[in-house]
């Protein structure tokens, strides 16, 4: 699709912002040093810029006015490449006009390039829509019914893991996430989270790249869902279930690094920048519970510190870690946990005084964006 489309460039204008919005996208969202990106290739230009600007240059209103599905892909696009870039709300604004062209479009009067692949674009669109609506808190617009494109079993097995897991997130769980309703039962959260846990089978039969996508996103969720307990109140010292109790957080970071010592590195830095920050919430849900929880010491286990050190180095390897994440994290270290800091320095290799260096204003609201306190607050308010 993508050749014929690139071919069609100098005729076609919906072609070429197809193609251009697609470079924008994979300049944005991964790691980019091996590839060739031919008049993008000089070193005075930066790929993630020149084809976002050309992207950008290139859109016109008959995109939005003569419906192709076309444009559907290039508005995604143009949101992975903003998402790349870490400028969410821009980033929103393309989601959201994706999935709005796409309920437009109707099935028998458009050209879909084919059944199968109008299947695998609405579940991509659902499944992008449901995680930048968790973590950015935004509400969600394309509806996902018993009946709603289903996949087929076989051929699309990883992507049929993938939304076993969000399709639990319905309407009314973004009500609640989203602050417009305080309806929320502890047996409805439980629920909800057990469905969420026990949506894939025990042994996947998929490529690593595949596993490191579903299994931590997976994880992801599972946290994400964890901090609707503890914001209503329902957390407790003891508890038959591990979501009520403060050491949830522990549990899920040692299950995420055993799987990750388990995979090669490249099977979670190929899913770019968005695999760096699902790793990112849950280590950061792991430094708002370790003042709460008290854990032995152990000569032949990780402890729960071990375990924040052990996601701190696995962040540093995937996009955009070491520049953004790595920085974001240590901040949260040092003002909530700062007898570790000298450990987690060392760890990283990064000298002390960098991190009590203050932060710029652009920095803070960065730190404020990305980590919040919200979570933590709930935490000090049920100890």
């Amino acid at each position: 699709m993508l050749r014929e489309e690139a071919i069609r460039m100098q005729v076609s204008p919906i072609s070429c912002q197809l193609i251009f919005a697609f470079c924008a996208y994979i300049a944005n969202f991964g790691d980019i040093g091996d590839i060739n990106w031919g008049p993008a290739q000089s070193s005075l230009v930066n790929p993630k810029t020149y084809y976002l600007d050309h992207a950008l240059l290139s859109l016109d209103r008959a995109r939005i006015t003569q419906l192709d599905p076309r444009s559907v892909y290039t508005s995604f696009f143009l949101y992975g490449a903003y998402a790349g870039q870490g400028n969410y709300r821009q980033a929103w604004f393309y989601l959201r006009e994706a999935t709005t062209l796409f309920i437009m479009l109707k099935d028998e009067d458009q050209d879909w390039f084919d059944t199968k692949t109008r299947k695998r674009l609405f579940w991509i669109l659902v499944v992008s829509e449901r995680a930048h609506g968790v973590r950015r808190n935004r509400p969600i617009t394309l509806p996902v019914t018993p009946s709603a494109h289903p996949l087929d079993a076989y051929e699309e097995l990883g992507l049929r893991y993938l939304t076993s897991i969000f399709r639990p997130l319905s309407d009314v769980f973004f009500a609640v996430w989203n602050g417009s309703t305080e309806e929320c039962s502890k047996e409805w959260l439980l629920q909800l989270e057990r469905d969420v846990r026990t949506a894939l089978p025990v042994v996947l039969n998929i490529s690593n790249e595949e596993t490191a996508n579903i299994r931590i996103s997976q994880l992801w969720l599972q946290i994400k869902l964890w901090e609707l307990f503890p914001r209503f109140g329902y957390l407790s010292t003891d508890s038959v279930y591990d979501c009520l109790t403060f050491r949830y957080p522990i549990l899920v970071a040692r299950d995420l690094t055993i799987l990750s010592m388990k995979l090669p590195i490249q099977s979670l830095q190929i899913h770019g920048v968005g695999m760096t920050e699902k790793i990112f919430d849950i280590a950061c849900a792991l430094a708002d519970v370790l003042p709460f929880v008290s854990y032995p010491a152990s000569q032949v286990e990780l402890s729960p510190p071990d375990y924040l050190t052990q996601l701190m180095l696995l962040i540093a390897k995937l996009p955009g870690g070491s520049s953004k994440f790595i920085p974001l994290l240590l901040a949260k270290v040092n003002e909530l946990l700062p007898d570790l800091m000298r450990h987690m320095c060392e760890a990283i290799q990064m000298p002390m005084h960098m991190i009590n260096d203050p932060m710029s204003p652009n920095t803070r609201f960065i730190y404020e964006e990305e980590v919040g306190r919200g979570l933590h607050a709930d935490l000090r308010r049920m100890a």
